[in-house]
């Protein structure tokens, strides 16, 4: 497994762009949008303008994230993507002095994170596709866009479905343990990649989602639908910087965490927020979901309906 890490000014630049335009929002990233907003600083009538003319673009569209995803490539082949670009100029300036401040430590985690060896990964990734019944692309390396964190900020990244790379917020202090958890940040959305070309998961969820969830009308999550639940539980199985998950030994050097030894750290938040909640449910059958990848198993029904019957529990 190899990836390509990429620090390009113009990703940078359009992943800002998005998050001042409040198009959306992604709950990982709330105080990083925030901190992006803040550091663009008093804006014009024209660039207020423009900024409310992409949002305008990206909500008006059924399938906004691929927009994205051509102008973070430089691959512009949409009239949306284009006319995002043209609105987004009058905002170049200010972005380009913000750049010239992130620009060094986001070098200096690229150079770190070419540093490691991720092919000690590569049977437990063999494993995962096993599980989820899907073939791994071990020929072509993964283009990873690395894009600025505030200080305060974890590690958080996103894979967007139908796309072939990773945006990567990595963790802005430079020592092991942040490192640790950007390497697990990068796994976690690389299993994503795998999860979303499993059409056995994508099935068995739905089928159990249908019979447990859809009928008695349970909202899903603000800013996530029950398909991204699903789908964050059975990644947050394997690797995730709230409990480490399965591969915790492997990323964090640390021992899996026992169910019964969390009970109470899990009770005591006063607020649990969906990722806090998604961790808790992926704990629950992480011992089911590690056997079964041991043994060379796959996701199946009964694990479809624990996760089902734990979203009800405790969503």
């Amino acid at each position: 497994m190899n990836y390509e890490f990429i620090l390009s000014k113009e990703t940078n630049f359009f992943y800002w762009i998005q998050a001042i335009c409040e198009w959306s929002i992604y709950g990982p990233e709330m105080n990083s949008y925030r901190h992006y907003r803040q550091s663009a600083g008093e804006l014009s009538e024209i660039q207020t303008a423009s900024l409310k003319k992409i949002a305008s673009i990206l909500l008006s569209s059924d399938k906004p994230r691929l927009i994205l995803a051509e102008l973070y490539k430089g691959m512009l082949e949409s009239k949306d993507a284009k006319q995002i670009s043209d609105n987004a100029a009058s905002l170049r300036d200010i972005f380009e002095n913000l750049w010239q401040n992130i620009a060094p430590d986001l070098l200096y985690i690229k150079n770190k994170l070419e540093e490691v060896d991720f092919r000690q990964y590569t049977n437990r990734l063999t494993q995962i596709a096993t599980f989820l019944d899907v073939e791994r692309d071990e020929g072509n390396n993964i283009p990873v866009y690395i894009l600025q964190n505030t200080l305060e900020s974890p590690s958080v990244g996103h894979q967007i479905e139908n796309t072939d790379f990773i945006l990567l917020h990595p963790e802005m202090r430079a020592n092991v343990k942040d490192l640790n958890t950007t390497i697990g940040t990068l796994l976690h959305e690389t299993i994503h990649i795998m999860e979303f070309k499993s059409d056995l998961a994508h099935k068995l969820s739905k089928d159990s989602y249908n019979e447990v969830i859809k009928k008695i009308h349970k909202p899903a999550p603000d800013g996530m639908t029950w398909k991204m639940v699903y789908s964050e539980v059975i990644t947050y199985c394997f690797i995730n910087n709230v409990t480490g998950g399965y591969l915790r030994p492997e990323v964090f050097s640390k021992p899996r965490f026992k169910l019964e030894n969390m009970v109470d750290s899990f009770n005591r938040l006063e607020i649990k927020k969906p990722s806090d909640i998604i961790a808790w449910i992926a704990l629950n059958i992480q011992d089911e979901v590690g056997a079964l990848l041991e043994e060379g198993g796959m996701f199946n029904i009964s694990i479809a309906n624990e996760i089902s019957h734990l979203i009800l529990r405790y969503f």
